[in-house]
C-alpha cells in the first residue's frame, strides 16, 4: 500500500467502478471528498498495476473531528485474495 499519487486519480476511479460493477454513487463520491481537506487516498499495487484503492476523509461526529473510511474497491479479480503484497 502507498499514498496515491497525482498520475493514480483515474485507474483509481476504474478500480472502484470496477469494484462495485457499476456507477452506482462510489466514483462519484470519491471525486466528491478526494480533494477536500482532510482526504487523502492509500492504493494497492501488484506487479505495477493498481488493483485496489481505499478513500479515506475526514468527517465528524458532534464536534469531533474522525477520520471515515471507504469507500473500499479492489478489482473483482483480486477479491477475497487477501493482501495484494507479496
Amino acid at each position: 500500500m502507498r499514498l496515491e499519487r497525482e498520475e493514480d486519480r483515474t485507474t483509481a476511479i476504474e478500480v472502484q467502478r470496477a469494484a462495485f460493477g457499476s456507477e452506482t454513487e462510489v466514483a462519484p463520491i470519491v471525486v466528491a471528498i478526494r480533494d477536500e481537506d482532510g482526504s487523502f487516498a492509500l492504493v494497492a499495487e501488484e506487479d505495477g498495476r493498481l488493483v485496489g484503492h481505499v478513500q479515506l476523509s475526514r468527517a465528524w461526529v458532534g464536534s469531533t473531528a474522525i477520520l471515515a473510511l471507504g469507500p473500499i474497491g479492489v478489482l473483482p479479480e483480486r477479491q477475497g485474495q487477501g493482501s495484494a503484497e507479496r
